[in-house]
């Protein structure tokens, strides 16, 4: 059985190894801004769902893109710290 951590903006299902891979450095792509706000967090105990909206600004190849999206995170408090365990990515059209 696989783990899903993520469904991307592309509704691609996603595992922990893929998004760990997808973020390793690449000298295609570069990361020229990454801002969040509009950010919601609630907590139920030992579990955090978290609402907001990222910004990115990349470059790939030398070709610059903006990308808005909506995300909703859902982190639980396992022997201590928080993680990560769901991820939906919906992204915001342009006007």
């Amino acid at each position: 059985m696989r783990t899903t951590i993520a469904t991307s903006s592309r509704g691609e299902i996603r595992d922990k190894t893929k998004e760990i891979a997808d973020i390793k450095p690449s000298p295609d792509f570069k990361m020229e801004a990454f801002d969040l706000d509009d950010i919601n967090v609630r907590i139920f105990g030992n579990t955090a769902v978290v609402n907001g909206r990222s910004t990115l600004r990349v470059a790939f190849q030398g070709r610059s893109g903006t990308g808005v999206f909506r995300y909703a995170r859902v982190y639980v408090k396992r022997h201590g710290p928080w993680q990560a365990v769901a991820q939906q990515l919906t992204r915001v059209p342009q006007q």
